[in-house]
């Protein structure tokens, strides 16, 4: 498919048009999906899976071996939702669309739903293991998965970046939930020493992916002016000095 513009208000309104809520972009349950096919501008079928080589299960919870186009589609959804968030908040500060102010707020609450159905109760036991668990959307919004996993950092980058751009436009109750989530997310690192499985078979760290660095930074100092608790500046100084 090739595309051309004779403006860029042409290409403006083509990107605005993909990102319609009834476009190729976003799912039935309102999840903007992390890719699409380029060559058709749709989303990936079981058909296109077909034409491509597929990995083997082996012994390990592989997405990709799981749903093929389940795993291409949904990996990346949370951090395009951290930038969605943003070009809302931008677009919102030239047009002051009051539509796009809705939008911020699904997004947001959708993110904090996700959050709190694996984070019922932070003080209950049978969740202290898990507790600040973000899975990633491999199953979209409401399916089940076999193995769920916790979001990388590069997707909690973008992702918290969008929802404290958003903040700005959400009622003090809804700040203090977000809040509570981007602060609990943080403390499932922090509690393994900033290091997780990544599908189902490397541990992510710091060595091997220093772009976390572009998450835990800022989002160590940010819990810190929200807490007021040290550990989350102690923490920002090791990184800070060994990195």
């Amino acid at each position: 498919m090739s595309i051309q513009f004779d403006s860029l208000i042409a290409a403006r309104d083509w990107l605005q048009d993909l990102l319609r809520r009834d476009g190729p972009f976003f799912d039935a349950d309102g999840v903007l999906r992390g890719a699409i096919n380029v060559r058709t501008l749709q989303p990936f079928t079981a058909e296109w899976a077909r034409t491509q080589t597929q990995p083997r299960q082996g012994g390990a919870p592989e997405p990709l071996a799981i749903d093929y186009v389940a795993a291409h589609t949904y990996e990346d959804s949370w951090d395009a939702m951290g930038n969605y968030l943003e070009y809302l908040v931008a677009r919102h500060n030239v047009t002051r669309e009051e539509e796009l102010v809705h939008e911020m707020r699904r997004i947001v609450k959708m993110a904090t739903d996700v959050y709190r159905e694996d984070n019922p109760d932070d003080n209950e036991p049978a969740y202290l293991a898990k507790r600040g668990f973000f899975r990633r959307l491999y199953a979209g919004r409401h399916g089940q998965w076999p193995y769920p996993e916790i979001l990388g950092t590069d997707q909690m980058a973008p992702l918290q970046f969008g929802l404290l751009q958003a903040r700005d436009f959400l009622d003090s109750t809804a700040q203090r939930e977000l809040d509570t989530v981007l602060v609990g997310a943080l403390g499932w690192y922090l509690t393994r020493n900033f290091a997780y499985l990544y599908r189902g078979t490397a541990i992510h760290n710091i060595e091997g992916g220093p772009h976390a660095l572009s998450y835990y930074l800022p989002a160590l100092v940010w819990a810190h002016r929200v807490t007021g608790n040290p550990k989350y500046l102690k923490a920002f100084h090791r990184m800070h000095e060994d990195y």
